[in-house]
Order: structure tokens, then sequence, then C-alpha cells
């Protein structure tokens, strides 16, 4: 599968177009039998699409291959959260926090699910890693009023941003 169709099923699960989707990551599976990103994106799909049972079964195979991918335990734990299997779900994100303690999303959940299986303690201890981990909103509302006031900081803190080298490249001509 090429680039170009990697990022076509991408663009096309942003997108909801889970049938062209779909079809494409089948074409790749026809090509290549149980690939682990046909199967982990048909999983995206068939949870985004509420299939859940479908989606576990995906995520697991692929975590055949992907043990540790931080990605992949994260889906598992929201399917089976979403799913309201909490004991599985409370395994997905223990797994998941095995490999990024400080994951604040990941702490928020187990605090809910345990709080649905009544073990308060834990989620007591949940929601403290939680606190400590989220995103700090008042550092947010001051980084945005210089992100304002100075657009290289704006452009800077984008995920994705580009860079003017015509802007910054001093071109050295010899003086005669």
């Amino acid at each position: 599968m090429g680039l170009g169709q990697k990022l076509n099923y991408r663009v096309l699960i942003q997108e909801g177009e889970f049938v062209q989707a779909r079809e494409n990551l089948n074409r790749a599976l026809m090509l290549e039998p149980d690939f682990p990103k046909a199967n982990y994106f048909l999983g995206v799909i068939a949870k985004m699409e509420g299939n859940f049972d479908k989606a576990v079964n995906l995520f697991s195979s692929v975590r055949e291959t992907y043990p540790r991918d931080r990605r992949l335990l994260k889906e598992i734990g929201q399917t089976h959260y979403f799913s309201e299997n909490w004991e599985q779900a409370r395994s997905g994100y223990e797994d998941f926090l095995k490999i990024n303690p400080e994951d604040a999303d990941a702490h928020y959940n187990l605090m809910l699910i345990n709080r649905n299986l009544g073990i308060m303690d834990r989620s007591c201890s949940h929601s403290k890693q939680y606190l400590k981990y989220k995103p700090d909103e008042a550092a947010r509302s001051i980084s945005q009023s210089a992100r304002l006031k100075y657009p290289h900081a704006n452009n800077e803190a984008q995920l994705v941003h580009s860079h003017d080298l015509k802007a910054h490249t001093k071109i050295n001509t010899p003086s005669h």
C-alpha cells in the first residue's frame, strides 16, 4: 500500500467516510493478510460505529504484533469503557499507564472506571494523579495572550508549522 493510500484512509476516517476507508483497508488486507495497521484502522472504524466487540477483536489482533503501542492500548481501554466492560477497560488503561504513567486522560478514565466498580480508594488515587498531570488552564490562557501578541511564538506553538526560510536567511554577497 502506497503512502497516498495510507493518507487516503486516514483522511476518509476523519471525514466519516467509513465505507470508502473500509474498502481501501480491505484491499490492503488482500495484499497482506493480517496487516496490523489495516486491522487497527478497521478497529477504529468499528469503534466509531459502535461495534465495540468487533473493534476489541481487531485491536487484540494488532496487540499480538504491537503489545506496547500506546495509542492501541488507549483505544482498547476506551473501547471497553464505551461498552461498559469496566474490568477490561481498567486493564487496558493500566497497561497504558505502565508505558505512559503521566497521561492525564488515562488517570481521569481510571478514576471513573474505579468509581463504577466501587473501588473508591483507587478512584481517589487516580483523581489525584489526574489533577497532577492535567493541562494547566492558567498557563494556557497566559500563553494564548503571548501567542496573539507575537505571531512567531504562535507559529512555533502549532503542532504542525512552517518556517519562511527566505525571511530568516541573510544572503551574503561579496562586496567589491
